[in-house]
């Protein structure tokens, strides 16, 4: 099972139900093995894609403890830093990855190396830090072709993409197209469905924001199918960015009810915060305070599944009958944080979705 650690980090597949099933097996059985602490990262991981970041951190924390310093520790430290990273605990993540870096490199494990460099990468792209972010995105890529491994050079494309976003946004999409055509011919879901997401983030802030809105439904249906519910969530704060922007605002509210009250849903921060504060702010206006109330307890009331379908209704309605408010306000910010004129593009990495 341990040796399939990675394998299943990135297809979210079924291994990590069978992990989850080892480990309690091995609880129940006071039973333990040298390898046991990679299987605690891998039932970690099965938590994080259903969005139970608390549950996440306490196997992959047992699992650190298990491994007492040893080699097989570094999976359940990466799972550790990954909740950090998704908590938006950004300083704190950066020197777990630094450690790893670090511990990685001495052992040999240049695979397990490649992987800190780029969540490195990605962690300093969204602390601001894109020089910072690009340096370590270019290391990564020196060591994905290095092991000559496809998924890993797709992930280094990813974290340059990221890092690029400032400066060449153009660049950036094409990176984006690169790794999820990469990550797809390998099978690698987890990446190809993050970049499908970025990807459409992008186009939401250069272009048409109702085939925006087609393309996220398509990262909707993949992460819904693929049970990844953090970026689930991810997603759908994207879609009620989009939903705002062209005028669906009862929808936009339901989803914003939704997203901000499940449990599964991690905690946004950072412009993502700001994007969803100045969404509430245009739906209050437009809505006024009773229908947007309304609205929104819908959202909270609906169970995840329900969010998920909810959202892919409102983008059908919205790509059929197209922008429900005028060409004139289409192409205006509705909020302040997004538009589709050149002092954007130097704002699109700070609105950018993980």
């Amino acid at each position: 099972m341990a040796s399939l650690f990675w394998y299943a980090e990135f297809r979210s597949a079924e291994m990590l139900d069978w992990a989850s099933r080892t480990v309690r097996a091995a609880e129940d059985a006071t039973f333990t093995h040298p390898r046991l602490p990679v299987l605690y990262a891998m039932a970690a991981v099965a938590h994080r894609f259903r969005g139970d970041l608390a549950r996440t951190a306490t196997l992959a924390a047992t699992g650190v403890r298990l491994a007492d310093g040893s080699r097989a520790g570094c999976a359940p430290r990466n799972i550790l830093a990954d909740v950090a990273f998704f908590e938006g605990r950004l300083d704190e993540a950066e020197v777990q990855f630094a450690d790893l870096a670090r511990d990685t490199e001495a052992s040999g494990d240049r695979y397990a190396l490649t992987v800190a460099l780029w969540m490195r990468a990605l962690t300093r792209a969204y602390g601001g830090d894109r020089p910072g972010a690009l340096a370590f995105a270019q290391q990564a890529q020196t060591e994905a072709h290095a092991l000559e491994n496809p998924s890993m050079i797709a992930w280094a494309s990813y974290a340059e993409a990221e890092a690029l976003l400032d400066s060449d946004p153009g660049r950036a999409l094409d990176r984006l197209e690169q790794a999820a055509t990469t990550a797809a011919s390998v099978g690698n879901r987890y990446l190809d469905g993050v970049a499908r997401i970025s990807a459409a983030s992008v186009r939401a802030r250069h272009g048409d924001p109702v085939l925006a809105l087609g393309q996220f439904r398509d990262a909707l249906v993949l992460w819904h199918e693929a049970g990844g519910w953090t970026q689930l969530w991810t997603a759908m704060r994207s879609v009620i960015d989009l939903l705002t922007r062209v005028g669906a605002d009862h929808d936009a509210a339901v989803l914003h009810g939704a997203v901000t009250t499940s449990r599964t849903a991690p905690p946004a921060f950072g412009s993502d915060a700001e994007r969803l504060q100045a969404n509430l702010n245009t739906l209050a206006h437009r809505l006024g305070p009773e229908q947007l109330a309304a609205a929104r307890n819908h959202g909270a009331e609906l169970d995840d599944d329900d969010a998920v379908t909810a959202a892919v209704a409102a983008i059908d309605h919205a790509t059929v009958h197209g922008p429900a408010i005028g060409p004139d306000r289409l192409d205006q910010p509705t909020h302040g944080l997004t538009g589709t004129g050149p002092e954007s593009s130097a704002r699109a990495a700070q609105e950018h979705e993980r």
